[in-house]
């Protein structure tokens, strides 16, 4: 849906040439400063956090997502499902997230599905952290000015905090991807509003402590092949992504895999 708007349309009034004021570039120094501030906001726990989920996607193949996958529209679930539970075997309690929301007129119907954690001394949703296993490609748009491409590589591919910053986050960058598409001449897609942004992660959800695991024998032979393939894809590009990943001080704990499980140091007394 995303890549068949007018977004890959207007050429005519491609606006590629567009030379930007100062003050304009004024702005996006800021926007990109502010967005640096928000993603740099990790807490310990969040580092804690990071550290175990770089341990299983460190430690894990495609072979171990075969137990967890998801043939129909995988977009990565078998990743998420697996994630969960190891997190839950490291002590965690976390679960998929499953989010549906409908069309309001304003804001188009879709569904979405993430990860969050709830420390085990409360039950507050205010203290939950919210876990995307694929963050940075939900701000890809299509012919981005090379400012909205700085300001996409200052967010994480995994992003790992609470509502509140995840909020400002998305703030900003329905800003920057306005801004890229003004300057291009390419209207707004209804997907690229902060409420539709907002409604991924904020609107009413289901929490499978499962996983949200699925019966395999649901569907076809080659659904189930094509999926696999995607996840592995994913998988393959997040440990690259994690090896690159040492500008904001995380670390990867060591670990020993023995059929498919990941044997990791218990989980930190802040989830506790």
């Amino acid at each position: 849906m995303v890549h068949d708007f007018i977004e890959n349309g207007n050429s005519a009034n491609d606006l590629s040439d567009h030379t930007e004021t100062d003050d304009e570039v004024v702005n996006v120094l800021k926007l990109n400063e502010s967005l640096q501030t928000f993603v740099l906001a990790v807490t310990s726990c969040d580092r804690d956090l990071y550290s175990s989920i770089s341990t299983i996607l460190m430690n894990v193949s495609g072979t171990d997502l075969t137990g967890h996958r998801t043939v129909s529209n995988c977009n990565g679930r078998c990743i998420r499902q697996l994630l969960v539970k190891n997190l839950k075997l490291a002590g965690y309690n976390a679960a998929l997230c499953k989010v549906k929301w409908n069309n309001s007129g304003r804001v188009p119907g879709g569904e979405y599905e993430y990860i969050d954690v709830i420390p085990d001394r409360t039950s507050e949703l205010s203290d939950r952290v919210i876990i995307d296993t694929d963050f940075r490609s939900q701000f890809e748009i299509a012919r981005p000015v090379s400012q909205y491409q700085t300001t996409l590589k200052l967010l994480p591919v995994i992003f790992i905090g609470k509502g509140p910053r995840l909020e400002q986050i998305l703030q900003l960058m329905y800003k920057a991807a306005k801004r890229s598409l003004k300057q291009n001449a390419m209207p707004l897609p209804p997907w690229r509003t902060f409420d539709y942004m907002k409604a991924k992660w904020f609107s009413a959800y289901v929490r499978c402590d499962n996983g949200g695991v699925e019966d395999p024998q649901a569907f076809p032979k080659h659904r189930e092949v094509s999926g696999s393939k995607r996840c592995e894809e994913q998988l393959i590009h997040l440990k690259t992504f994690l090896k690159k990943e040492t500008d904001a001080g995380f670390t990867t704990l060591k670990s020993i895999t023995s059929r498919g499980k990941i044997f990791m140091r218990a989980k930190p007394s802040c989830w506790s």
